[in-house]
């Protein structure tokens, strides 16, 4: 937790524990490990460990607020002409080529075997 996070872990020991640790060669490692573990999903080191920039509590707010917009959106004119969606909140926007670890959606089977032909040739 400690490799490439000391920032987060001291900033989630000062708010969570209300300790300063700057010195950690101070502190015994089984008591730095055992507040470690004891710190929430949401702090800043679990996050990071996780992979997620943003709690669980914030994607959800974030989705209601994307839901709240296409709900407003989808009574107007633009709407029925298809014009001006709405982003989303967090992460949204973003294509297959700004993010290759997104999964790729096909609108038909062909589009799929179309696809895959590129794998089976040796490309990717």
């Amino acid at each position: 937790m400690l490799a490439g996070g000391e920032d987060e872990l001291i900033c989630d020991f000062a708010e969570t524990y209300g300790i300063n640790v700057m010195d950690w060669e101070s502190h015994d490692p089984l008591y730095l490990a055992t507040l470690a573990g004891g710190l929430r999903e949401n702090s800043r080191s679990a996050m990071r460990l996780a992979g997620v920039s943003h709690s669980i509590e914030a994607r959800l707010m974030g989705h209601i607020v994307d839901l709240i917009h296409i709900y407003f959106w989808s009574r107007t004119d633009d709407a029925k002409n298809g014009l001006n969606r709405p982003e989303p909140v967090l992460g949204g926007g973003r294509t297959n080529e700004e993010n290759p670890e997104s999964p790729i959606l096909f609108d038909t089977p062909d589009a799929f075997e179309e696809n895959m032909k590129r794998f089976d040739d040796g490309g990717e």
